[in-house]
């Protein structure tokens, strides 16, 4: 994509995406440091929020937690499944980038067994209110509907406390620059072809977010159905409702499950299968750049986001404005209790 030119400069979307570069290389290194107290005293993290402000913040850093052998167990859920749960002496980071959104405001109000860290983009808001320490993000404002930067902006918040915790570097102006180089990666027309006119998007990924998350933009982007079908669930029955007027996207390609997927997709069923990847594939492939693991998850987002924004724009949707989605999804009323 160019955003400077048509027509990706007609939406707000596409500028949003752009400006997460930006963003991401002037991102604050220092903003969550008075987090680290708290965190480090705890035995276990819940890390919450409603759609995006959860699905891939809190996906990715359990990744990258695991991964890193951090010893502090980090566990995530709906704010609404937490109520249910005993959270004593638990840290609960809950993110909203208003700060009005129902669910969280209803869980920190309730829980008073546990050390609540609230996570959003304005200052004197009702999640302030309610929690131990209120952490502001500035500089993640979006345009568009659908949320973009202030996804990465919250990932990179929970990725700044891991790094600090468990003692790996992050440069975020190397991963500003791939995610730019992703960004800006022009499709081929088969792909842009392929997208615009499925039926269903259907995204086979690692549980790490990323997949979650598209699936979701899918919607509110593009207009169109899709589903997650994490690790293998692709090879586990769901191909008895995959049609060839469907597309599936690999985020992470098994490699050693290749020829399945073209035995029961591409040649049984005639359904198109694209690769997301930094190396060649067997399928059409939209390459990404060799990134240091840490990046990985960002860099798939990011490319994500392009084919997303081709597919919307393609099929002639407005991707800025869905017709249902509100910015602000389910805000609290008068009473939250």
């Amino acid at each position: 994509m160019k955003p400077d030119q048509a027509p990706y400069l007609n939406y707000n979307l596409i500028r949003d995406m752009f400006e997460t570069i930006p963003m991401i290389r002037s991102f604050n290194t220092t903003r969550h440091k008075p987090w680290l107290g708290r965190i480090r005293e705890t035995s276990r993290i819940f890390v919450t929020g409603e759609g995006s402000s959860r699905i891939f913040p809190a996906n990715n850093l359990i990744h990258h937690a695991i991964s890193s052998a951090f010893p502090v167990p980090i566990f995530t859920e709906g704010a609404t499944q937490l109520l249910q749960y005993p959270l004593t002496g638990s840290v609960l980071i809950g993110a909203s980038n208003s700060g009005r959104t129902k669910e969280l405001i209803r869980l920190f109000s309730n829980k008073t067994d546990c050390t609540k860290l609230g996570l959003t983009f304005h200052p004197g808001t009702p999640l302030a209110d309610v929690s131990d320490q209120i952490l502001v993000i500035g500089g993640a404002e979006e345009t568009s509907i659908p949320a973009t930067k202030s996804v990465v902006a919250q990932a990179l918040t929970y990725d700044l406390v891991l790094a600090d915790l468990a003692g790996y570097p992050f440069d975020l102006n190397q991963l500003a620059d791939f995610f730019k180089t992703v960004l800006a990666t022009p499709l081929s027309p088969e792909i842009r072809k392929i997208l615009a006119e499925a039926d269903h998007l259907y995204f086979s990924g690692f549980n790490t977010g990323v997949s979650e998350e598209l699936r979701l933009k899918t919607n509110e982007i593009c207009h169109k159905k899709s589903d997650y079908l994490p690790g293998t669930y692709l090879l586990h029955g769901i191909e008895e409702v995959i049609t060839p007027r469907d597309a599936v996207i690999l985020m992470d390609v098994p490699s050693a499950d290749a020829a399945g997927i073209i035995t029961h997709y591409s040649q049984a069923i005639g359904v198109p299968v694209i690769a997301v990847s930094s190396q060649p594939q067997p399928f059409l492939t939209f390459p990404v750049p060799e990134v240091p693991f840490l990046y990985q998850t960002y860099i798939q987002l990011a490319a994500g986001w392009n084919l997303l924004a081709e597919a919307g724009i393609g099929a002639g949707v407005n991707i800025d404005k869905p017709e249902r989605v509100r910015k602000i999804g389910n805000e609290i009323e008068f009473n939250p209790i």
